[in-house]
């Protein structure tokens, strides 16, 4: 067990490295509810607030709204975090541009 515990903080460790590494690269993780769990250096300088801003929060604080209902209504279900994550699975990426609201209220795509 305590071989168990090393790992995985080596592992936690390997994580934060390879996040703080990515400044270039807005990396935002949620868990399954929606909730912003991950928000690295990247994410902040594209999107002008700090990770302990955002932490808890959830995507829809910096998508633009107008953009999220029209995908929800597409899809046919209300808007929210479900827009995001509704076709993704372990096999199946949904990739699509997004724009973004920064925290001056400029739009980043």
């Amino acid at each position: 067990e305590r071989e168990n515990a090393r790992a995985l903080r080596e592992a936690r460790d390997l994580f934060a490295g390879v996040l703080d590494a990515a400044s270039e690269q807005a990396i935002i993780g949620t868990d399954p509810s929606g909730h912003i769990t991950v928000f690295n250096n990247g994410a902040e300088r594209l999107l002008g607030w700090t990770e302990e801003e955002m932490l808890g929060r959830t995507p829809m604080d910096f998508h633009y709204y107008p953009e999220v209902c029209a995908r929800a209504e597409a899809m046919g279900i209300p808007p929210g975090f479900d827009v995001f994550v509704r076709d993704v699975s372990p096999e199946r990426a949904d990739i699509r541009e997004w724009t973004y609201v920064r925290r001056d209220g400029t739009h980043a795509a």
